[in-house]
């Protein structure tokens, strides 16, 4: 009998499994070790940045910079980068005063202040933060037409920035391919108007499972169209392992230093699997925080289960719910999850509700319920709510490991995926 952990909320959860029935454990890979520091590794990133000049040699005591940075949402150990970009900036001549953080919130909640002091480190509050929500229309600026027709509305103080600087991180993304790069700005620093019209592109035109992993991909097109005429002068992105231990830094041109992040990331976050198989436990971790974010784990999961007759056991601690403090898209989620897929396009194409991020969303859920048996457990969603989105819930892991073999026989085979909220195993 095999004993497996992996990663649910603050813990670790056990799982035996019979040796028979166990294909694989699916583990982040580490490259092999290089004797560095994490602080090198930084240093060395910013000192070689791809496509694009040293972030000391395009600032100057005159301009204006916003450093545009990812939300407590990701695991990018923004405190970590933050002191080695603004010793570089002040290297380069750039003043304090000139300088602002400002929070990618996307349309998640503003952050509370205890999350911007451990997120951001010493540097907060010295350093102006902006933290808007991004229901304030009037914080937003016009500044033109996006690839999809849609208004490119971006935060006034990133528009008014000289210099915009984002700070990211690598990992597999149900809509965009991966995450990093121009994501900061879109939906990073955009209005909802802006936003919307990348969220459904993809959902409505193909499959979560073909649009994850793909940097390529027609969302990740329209967002670097957005980008190139918002601007983003530099880009500093982590690869991160286990325990968001950063194993490469990828800085310089959004695109060329994103694609280069990605190259690298493919081989960490995308090891390959012997065989797909029956039944797949999955976990969301690290990206728990709620079920907007914990469905990456879902997704990520599906790579390696059996198309159609398949069975996801997934783990999902989502401590802030469905959609943490965004009401808007906690009542989209209850309105529109328990709806068929096509039921859900058709609401996004005549517009039937004021939130198409929340109901693009719903769709790439449908896509996965629809097309997956799927168990879920999780501490704080209840199971009447679970089963309304279409989950079949299950107590604990022993109440859905029995669940599953009970539908697929003795000889069902296994797989378990342990960080499944950052890798894709395929």
């Amino acid at each position: 009998m095999a004993v497996i952990k992996f990663p649910y909320d603050k813990e670790f959860v056990s799982v035996e499994i019979p040796d028979f029935n166990l294909s694989w454990v699916a583990k982040i890979l580490t490259p092999k070790k290089t004797f560095t520091t994490q602080d090198n590794i930084i240093t060395q990133a910013l000192a070689n940045p791809i496509g694009s000049p040293r972030l000391s040699e395009i600032v100057d005591s005159g301009k204006k910079i916003a450093i545009i940075v990812d939300d407590v949402t990701r695991p990018t150990p923004v405190y970590k980068l933050l002191p080695h970009i603004f010793q570089e900036l002040y290297h380069g001549g750039a003043l304090a005063e000139n300088i602002k953080i400002v929070i990618a919130l996307g349309t998640h909640r503003i952050m509370s202040e205890n999350e911007k002091k451990a997120h951001y480190g010493d540097l907060y509050p010295k350093i102006e933060v902006v933290n808007v929500d991004y229901l304030d229309k009037n914080q937003y600026v016009y500044i033109g037409t996006g690839s999809q027709g849609e208004p490119i509305e971006i935060l006034k103080t990133v528009y008014e920035a000289d210099i915009k600087i984002g700070v990211g991180n690598i990992v597999p993304h149900l809509y965009a391919g991966w995450g990093g790069g121009a994501k900061i700005i879109q939906p990073g620093v955009c209005s909802e108007a802006t936003t919307e019209a990348t969220h459904t592109l993809g959902v409505m035109n193909e499959h979560v499972l073909k649009l994850c992993t793909n940097p390529e991909n027609m969302v990740r097109k329209a967002i670097e169209y957005v980008t190139a005429v918002v601007g983003l002068d530099f880009i500093v992105n982590t690869v991160l392992g286990e325990h968001k231990i950063i194993l490469n830094v990828f800085t310089g041109n959004f695109i060329k230093a994103h694609r280069a992040g990605v190259k690298f990331a493919e081989q960490i976050l995308r090891p390959k699997i012997p065989e797909l198989v029956d039944i797949l436990i999955t976990t969301a971790y690290p990206s728990q925080i709620d079920y907007w974010q914990g469905i990456k784990g879902l997704i990520h999961g599906a790579f390696g289960v059996k198309p159609e007759k398949g069975i996801i056991i997934f783990n999902m601690a989502a401590n802030e719910g469905l959609s943490g403090g965004n009401e808007k898209h906690t009542r989209t989620i209850l309105d529109w999850a328990s709806k068929s897929k096509e039921e859900i396009k058709l609401g996004i194409s005549q517009r039937k509700s004021n939130d198409l991020i929340g109901m693009a969303f719903c769709l790439a859920h449908r896509q996965m319920v629809e097309e997956f048996r799927v168990i879920c457990i999780s501490t704080n969603i209840s199971q009447d709510t679970l089963a309304c989105l279409g989950f079949i819930p299950a107590k604990n892991i022993d109440d859905a490991l029995k669940k599953a073999f009970s539908w697929t026989g003795k000889e069902a085979r296994v797989g378990v995926v342990t960080y499944a909220g950052i890798a894709v195993h395929t």
